[in-house]
């Protein structure tokens, strides 16, 4: 598994501000379960503390932070939930 300078940057601006290295580090923990959803076609990971690791092949190339999800190529937050509205 890598890790591109873009997720690292996404990974900063979307789910913790912290140091590159420890953003790179967070990533790489989920080397595991990347190889093998990678092995099997998946483009996207949701790991534990809920963002998910966008795949090309088994590079991670960018982060969207929880919640946020991918439609074609643009990212939207999620759908507000209303009361009443059948959601949620």
């Amino acid at each position: 598994m890598s890790v591109t300078a873009h997720a690292i940057e996404r990974w900063i601006e979307r789910v913790a501000p912290v140091a590159w290295a420890e953003a790179e580090a967070a990533m790489l923990a989920a080397a595991p379960i990347v190889d093998r959803a990678a092995a099997i076609g998946c483009s996207v990971v949701i790991i534990g503390n809920g963002a998910r690791l966008v795949l090309d092949g088994a590079t991670v190339v960018t982060v969207l932070g929880k919640g946020m999800v991918k439609t074609g190529w643009r990212l939207r937050p999620p759908a507000p939930r209303y009361a009443g509205n059948g959601v949620g």
